[in-house]
């Protein structure tokens, strides 16, 4: 069956009017552009993974994100400006603390290793999450893992910054 040129035209504009009507119902979502992670604690965590566990996270159903490059916030920007990113978004470890440090009694009766990796750790992140050309950050918190179980810092620090995406969605549902 050989087909006119008519009907291929028509085909292509009523599929190109699905695609639009398929942008209509999902508006373009907010893309964050995740500035390295800095780690201003005495605890070696792997920053890199963190922040790749962070970029997987915020690509969700309201946002999306890019891996930022760059060392100084000019080349942070200049990098979020070429992957045409809406928001910045900077985390810096300030605490880690380990609450449980020094002997302590088990249910066993025995002293355990106060220096094993895992513990009590409460870590603390600051997180600034600034629209590309603004003068002053749209958020500018800190907050910090909670854990009721042992964990190392490094899955403290996940649970941190778990939270710090839940705020930026949250702000930004809002924001529609």
């Amino acid at each position: 069956m050989k087909r006119t040129p008519a009907i291929l035209i028509i085909l292509a504009l009523t599929s190109l009017a699905a695609v639009d009507s398929a942008q209509e119902k999902h508006p373009k979502k907010p893309l964050i552009g995740v500035a390295t992670i800095k780690n201003s604690t005495t605890e070696p965590l792997s920053v890199q993974t963190l922040r790749l566990g962070l970029l997987q996270e915020l690509d969700n159903k309201i946002t999306s994100s890019v891996e930022l490059a760059g060392q100084s916030p000019d080349e942070i920007v200049a990098d979020a400006r070429k992957k045409q990113c809406d928001y910045i978004l900077y985390n810096d470890f300030i605490s880690a603390k380990r609450l449980d440090r020094g002997p302590r009694e088990t249910p066993g009766g025995r002293d355990s290793d106060p220096y094993a990796p895992a513990g009590r750790f409460v870590v603390r992140v600051r997180f600034k999450l600034v629209a590309l050309g603004a003068a002053r950050p749209r958020m500018d918190d800190t907050t910090m893992s909670s854990n009721s179980s042992m964990v190392t810092a490094q899955e403290a620090a996940e649970g941190a910054l778990r939270g710090v995406r839940q705020f930026v969605v949250s702000e930004l549902r809002t924001s529609k």
